[in-house]
């Protein structure tokens, strides 16, 4: 039987330290790429349902459909890619 790859978007979050007179400077800082990433702080927080790729055929958006929601445009919420292994 064959093995696929299947990517899914997903939402994580990942702490940084960095040095700012406020809030909004410690944002503005992050935001800028400064910062140091605090180890063992990434977090999964949830698969992203919002965003998918429509990269099914009609077959396989028939067989989707008997078991998952999917999206208007055909795309199964949170799956980037299905790759078949070599």
């Amino acid at each position: 039987m064959p093995k696929f790859i299947v990517q899914q978007y997903e939402l994580h979050k990942q702490d940084y330290e960095v040095e700012a007179a406020d809030r909004a400077e410690a944002v503005i800082a992050v935001m800028n790429g400064e910062g140091t990433m605090v180890d063992d702080t990434q977090e999964f927080i949830e698969s992203a349902e919002r965003y998918g790729q429509p990269i099914f055929n009609e077959n396989e958006r028939a067989k989707l459909k008997a078991a998952v929601l999917l999206d208007n445009d055909g795309s199964v919420p949170s799956v980037r890619s299905v790759e078949e292994e070599e």
